[in-house]
């Protein structure tokens, strides 16, 4: 079996706590965290708690913000893979929320700005020394490095999931090559340029829509609608109940990819996803 590998998506965020929305012009003092986050780093979590043991790949400039994310991730129980890169900064955000969570208000720095050449490297390095069978991409890394990964690894013999999270991000052109889209409801929407869907009626016909004008796609995994996930491929369709609390979207997701990884169909990574724990073997 060769290996999971996700690209990109870590950052350094500074969290502040406002005690409240602050006025025109006026200035609050409130105190702040530096924390490593990203889509990146969540859905490699994601896998790991689903039984894989996913690569990351990480790009960092060389800059102070880059030397703590580079740190963080060392202490992490991850399979975490980091290239530092000259002249350019380490993505960071700024996120402010009020102490009841009634506002918030996000300013990203620098976006993912990894090197589509150095990626190259980096999935020939992993290849050559077991192969990678599943790429995962999401929306905070760099456009041009999504499309370069992608191309490479199918090429190569290995299956793209695409998590078009953050909405808007990804382009046409990379969910037209990707094997599988992993959409909320709301980027479900915002691919066929819709209202989100909310009844599963809804959901599988926009789910059919983007099949049928992507020809390219294999399935989608629409996560949490009416309490349930769907998988619509070009065979088929099929509804399975969440439990209550099922996890995030990642965690659904992460063990419907992981069934799959591990060879199970379709109905067998639904009902490991409305199980909550990971598919047998791991």
């Amino acid at each position: 079996m060769g290996r999971t590998v996700v690209l990109g998506g870590v950052r350094l965020e500074l969290h502040l706590k406002a005690p409240r929305v602050p006025g025109p012009g006026e200035a609050v003092a409130v105190p702040g965290q530096w924390q490593v986050a990203g889509r990146g780093l969540a859905w490699a979590r994601a896998l790991g708690r689903a039984g894989l043991d996913p690569v990351l790949l990480v790009q960092v400039g060389d800059d102070a913000a880059g030397r703590v994310v580079e740190g963080d991730l060392r202490d992490r129980a991850l399979d975490v893979r980091v290239a530092r890169r000259r002249g350019t900064g380490t993505a960071t955000a700024v996120a402010v929320t009020t102490r009841d969570g009634g506002f918030c208000w996000e300013v990203e720095g620098t976006a993912g700005s990894e090197d589509p050449a150095r990626v190259v490297g980096q999935l020939e390095s992993l290849d050559a020394v077991g192969g990678i069978e599943w790429l995962v991409l999401h929306g905070e890394t760099r456009r041009e490095a999504n499309l370069v990964a992608a191309l490479w690894v199918k090429d190569h013999g290995g299956q793209v999931a695409l998590d078009p999270e953050p909405s808007g991000r990804v382009g046409e052109e990379l969910v037209a090559v990707a094997d599988y889209l992993l959409p909320s409801p709301a980027a479900l929407g915002w691919l066929c340029r819709a209202r989100p869907p909310k009844t599963r009626e809804e959901t599988t016909l926009l789910a059919e829509w983007v099949l049928d004008r992507h020809r390219g796609l294999s399935g989608l995994v629409v996560s949490k609608v009416a309490g349930s996930v769907l998988v619509a491929t070009r065979t088929g369709h099929w509804w399975h109940p969440l439990p209550v609390p099922a996890g995030d979207d990642l965690d659904v997701w992460a063990r419907v990819v992981a069934a799959r990884v591990r060879g199970q169909g379709w109905e067998a990574a639904l009902q490991s996803a409305g199980s909550g724990a990971p598919p047998s073997g791991a």
